[in-house]
This record gives C-alpha cells, sequence and structure tokens, in this order.
C-alpha cells in the first residue's frame, strides 16, 4: 500500500513546481483494506475440435479452430496460475491423433505435478477421448453416454479398379518386399508383406494402449485386455468396471470439483 504526497517549493514570480513523493508504507493507511487476494477459481477447458498445429478452420461460417499451441497453453497457465485450485477438461470429441493426445496428456501432467485435481467431463468414449480423460485423476460421464473402448484399427483403400475404369495406369518402382506405399495404386487388395507391416503396427499401438489404461487406471494388463474385448460399456458399466469414477452432468461435475478442494461459490474461468 502506498500513499503520494506533494512537496512544493516556491520559484519565484508565482510560478510552483510540485515534486510527488511516493512514500512506502508497510502497513495498510488506516481505514483502507489491504488488497484482496484473487479469487480462486475452477478453470474450465472444452477439448473439441481438430485442435491443427496452425490456423484451421471449421464449418461452412469458417470458424476459426483452436489451434494445439494455445490449448497445450491454456492447460500450462492453469498449472502456474495460482489462483486456478482444480481444473475440469470437457471432453467433447476432439478429432486429433496419438501425438496431438500425447502433448496434451503432457500438459495435464504438469497440472496434476503441481497438486491440482484435474476431472475430465468425457461426453464421447473413443479411445483417444478415453486416453486423455485417463490422464486425469478422475473421470466423469454424463448419464446418456457411452463409452467404445474398442481397440485400435487400421484402413488401407485401394483405387486401381477405379483408374482402370479412368483407364490410368499407375506406373511404381517398388524396391524392396516391404515397400508396399504404392500399392493401393497398383493392386485391388494388400500384398502379404504389406499385411504383415499393418498388422505388426496396429498391435504395437494396441499394446500401448492397454498398457497406457493399466498404467493411469491401475489395472492389470490382462483385465484392460478383457475390457477392450468387450468393447461398449454404458456409464454405470464402465464405473463397475474401474474405467471411470462416476456419473454426472457438467453441473455436477463442477459441485463435487468445488467441494472437493473447499470452495462453497466457486469462480469459474471458461477456456
Amino acid at each position: 500500500m502506498g500513499r503520494a504526497v506533494l512537496v512544493g517549493s516556491g520559484l519565484g514570480k508565482g510560478r510552483w513546481a510540485f515534486t510527488a513523493v511516493l512514500a512506502l508504507l508497510a502497513v495498510p493507511l488506516a481505514g483502507q483494506p489491504a488488497r484482496a487476494a484473487e479469487a480462486e477459481r475452477i478453470a474450465v477447458i472444452a477439448l473439441t475440435g481438430s485442435l491443427p498445429d496452425g490456423v484451421g478452420q471449421d464449418g461452412l461460417l469458417a470458424d476459426v479452430s483452436p489451434q494445439l499451441h494455445r490449448m497445450v497453453a491454456r492447460l500450462e497457465r492453469a498449472a502456474d496460475d495460482k489462483a486456478v485450485r482444480g481444473v475440469l477438461l470437457s471432453i467433447r470429441s476432439p478429432d486429433i491423433g496419438r501425438a496431438r493426445a500425447a502433448e496434451l496428456r503432457a500438459a495435464i501432467g504438469r497440472i496434476r505435478a503441481v497438486g491440482k485435481p484435474v476431472v475430465a467431463h468425457l461426453i464421447t468414449g473413443e479411445p483417444v477421448d478415453y486416453a486423455l480423460a485417463a490422464a486425469c485423476d478422475t473421470i466423469l460421464m454424463p448419464p446418456a453416454a457411452n463409452l467404445a473402448l474398442t481397440g485400435v484399427r487400421a484402413e488401407v483403400t485401394f483405387f486401381k479398379g477405379l483408374l482402370d475404369r479412368l483407364g490410368v495406369q499407375a506406373e511404381i518402382l517398388q524396391v524392396g518386399e516391404f515397400k508396399g506405399a504404392g500399392e493401393p495404386l497398383t493392386r485391388e487388395s494388400m500384398s502379404e508383406p504389406l499385411r504383415q507391416q499393418y498388422e505388426a503396427f496396429v498391435g504395437d499401438l494396441f499394446e500401448q494402449l492397454v498398457e497406457q489404461v493399466a498404467a493411469d487406471r491401475g489395472l492389470s494388463t490382462e483385465r484392460v485386455g478383457e475390457l477392450i474385448d468387450t468393447g461398449v460399456f454404458t456409464p454405470e458399466a464402465a464405473r463397475q468396471a474401474g474405467l471411470i469414477d462416476g456419473i454426472a452432468y457438467e453441473d455436477e461435475a463442477i459441485s463435487g470439483l468445488a467441494g472437493r478442494i473447499g470452495l462453497d461459490q466457486p469462480k469459474l474461468a471458461r477456456d
């Protein structure tokens, strides 16, 4: 708290100059309260869209999509801001791959590392969505949602039949047995070496998924494999299986988080 004192000195001919002297006080002035601390709040962040690395646009009206680095920056600010006591992540079908999900998971981990609870409100339950939610310490789903933990798949589209109808012939030089990148243009189905490549790739991704879910949720890899074989869960079935922690609408999730961190009427900082 400071007080400005004006000290005048005469310069003659009716002219005065005033020097402002700032008196720094160790205690507030009488009758004036100390500066109030910034209101504690909950950060509510929605994960949606494709989260491009650069500027992206969605929809007929060319709405600007949130960018990945800005979303990561929001999460990091939530970790650093002392007024933010907890974070609610609303996961709404983000159209992202595993690399972007890994960056977001790391940012969520930085929030948890400073002791702030992170609650995921999982609106949709595709495997990548669930991977984001599992990085949080609590997962909640609304009653009408479902969790589709269906494993990993890969698709390859072959165009040779179309090219034949158009009278087009693709000329591709393939060097080596497992160099099948050009096969979609020269074949109507996979060669055996290309199939082996994809099976190995998908199998590796599946093992990563199983190990990640097992580590995040405190389950054995055998149990996670059984749950993935089951596939689709209602929220209650997912709760009983230990894949989520509860069933709640967003306002209930916020109220529960507020009670957990001891805020009666929390302020919300959305996005």
